[in-house]
């Protein structure tokens, strides 16, 4: 990345947040916005011995757990923050039964082999909990991006796989829905080459404004979403009986 870009990204980042701090002026709030709620909600519950993050990244939402012992992160990518490297994307080099709590968040659309879940099972002790996370509607984000699920799809794939499902939560209406894929759509172009990655910076201000706009129309049209069927992402909870 060059120094301008690094230059927008660090203004950007002061302006509008990243990762769990994401502000509703950032282009991408509203694919973070209730996912994040509703991981401080269920993690902030969460007092376990074992926990292991399944896709760990930067472990943004470590903070969100109430109490554990250890916190494993794992990734198929060495970082600062990855205890575990996967050299087998389907499979867990862990025994049988270690964990009390998984976590896998914005994962599982880019495992093209769903037989890791039978990985999961093995390695999450008996009720012990699982909390997925998956998107149902968004752009394609990475060269691995396999597919989208819906509610009764998730629902079968983990019955599938041997978990006792807890809970399913649809976020996101079509607002929101429509926005993040506006909004996505105006982000790619602005980086699609060297003059719009230049116009991006100079129309700053202006990006910003646009985005906070969008994203008001987008919650206020959320509430107009009686049936939904316009979700764009999934969380579910299950457990192994």
């Amino acid at each position: 990345m060059s120094k301008l870009g690094d230059l927008y990204n660090s203004i950007y980042t002061k302006i509008c947040g990243k990762d769990t701090d994401i502000n509703i002026l950032h282009y991408q709030y509203l694919s973070t916005y209730k996912l994040h709620s509703d991981l401080k909600e269920i993690l902030g519950s969460v007092s376990a011995e074992n926990i292991l993050d399944l896709g760990c990244g930067d472990k943004p939402y470590k903070k969100f757990v109430l109490s554990f012992n250890k916190y494993i992160g794992a990734d198929i990518y060495s970082g600062k923050y990855v205890d575990v490297v996967l050299d087998n994307p389907t499979s867990l080099p862990f025994e049988d039964n270690k964990f009390d709590f998984i976590l896998s968040t914005q994962v599982f659309e880019h495992v093209e082999d769903l037989k890791l879940l039978s990985q999961v099972h093995r390695v999450l002790k008996r009720d012990g909990r699982f909390l997925i996370s998956v998107p149902f509607l968004y752009h394609i984000h990475d060269q691995y991006d396999y597919r989208r699920f819906t509610k009764l799809g998730l629902n079968n794939i983990l019955l599938k796989h041997g978990f006792e499902v807890i809970e399913i939560r649809k976020e996101g209406g079509i607002g929101s829905t429509l926005s993040i894929m506006f909004l996505s759509f105006i982000e790619s172009k602005l980086n699609s080459n060297k003059v719009t990655r230049l116009a991006k910076g100079v129309i700053l201000p202006f990006w910003i404004c646009f985005s906070l706009f969008v994203n008001v129309f987008g919650l206020l049209l959320d509430k107009f979403d009686k049936n939904s069927n316009y979700y764009n992402n999934l969380l579910a909870v299950v457990k192994k009986s």
